[in-house]
């Protein structure tokens, strides 16, 4: 399924499928009208989405939860007062205000670290007391770059998009961080460490590029 965002539109006039500037698929649909039409209009063009899949850059803004890549449906409205987020099998839903200024990525993304900053911390907890580290401290950020850090006086940093990864996942990246509370670098050391409590972290580390940073 090709990533697309659904927007309720009160300026708009009629259901139209675009190309945004950002070079994503979006639908919109006029606020009178079901979303249900849009998803419809939608199905109706795929020889035109098919035809244009050349101006996508479908590796931006992906929706992922727990391992699973999701499609966005999103609306704004006149009588919401808070952004609101609902994950289920297929989707996450995200409705908005219809003066935000945030995109619905943006929103997503604070979604994220609210359920990070619950279950990353307790994880990582229980991994330690599994396996006998005693990390000082533990936090959760949204750094751009890395799933995680480990620094020099034993804080542990998780990155809140760690969220969208499958639990294999998680684990492997929580526990590699946690080996560097006994080796600082990536030496042979290191993986070898990381070797005993992941035996297929070279398979899981591959798995990764999926999930753009």
């Amino acid at each position: 399924m090709i990533p697309y965002t659904l927007k309720h539109s009160q300026r708009a006039q009629q259901m139209i499928i675009r190309i945004s500037k950002r070079r994503t698929l979006e639908v919109v649909v006029p606020i009178k009208l079901s979303i249900e039409l849009g998803i419809k209009l939608l199905y109706d063009n795929v020889a035109w989405v098919e035809k244009n899949l050349h101006l996508l850059d479908l590796e931006l803004f992906k929706y992922y939860w727990r391992g699973k890549e999701l499609t966005l449906n999103y609306s704004k409205s006149d009588s919401m007062r808070n952004h609101h987020v609902q994950v289920t099998d297929n989707e996450v839903i995200i409705q908005s205000p219809s003066n935000t200024d945030m995109s619905p990525f943006d929103v997503y993304m604070i979604f994220l670290k609210i359920h990070a900053k619950k279950i990353l911390p307790e994880r990582c907890r229980e991994l330690a007391k599994q396996f006998n580290f005693n990390p000082a401290k533990i936090s959760v950020r949204g750094q751009k770059t890395r799933w995680g850090s480990c620094s020099s006086r034993g804080t542990i940093s998780l990155n809140s998009r760690l969220m969208q990864l499958s639990q294999p996942l998680i684990d492997y990246l929580i526990i590699h961080e946690l080996c560097h509370l006994r080796h600082p670098n990536h030496s042979a050391k290191f993986w070898a460490e990381v070797e005993k409590y992941i035996p297929n972290y070279r398979t899981l580390d591959s798995q990764l590029s999926r999930f753009k940073q």
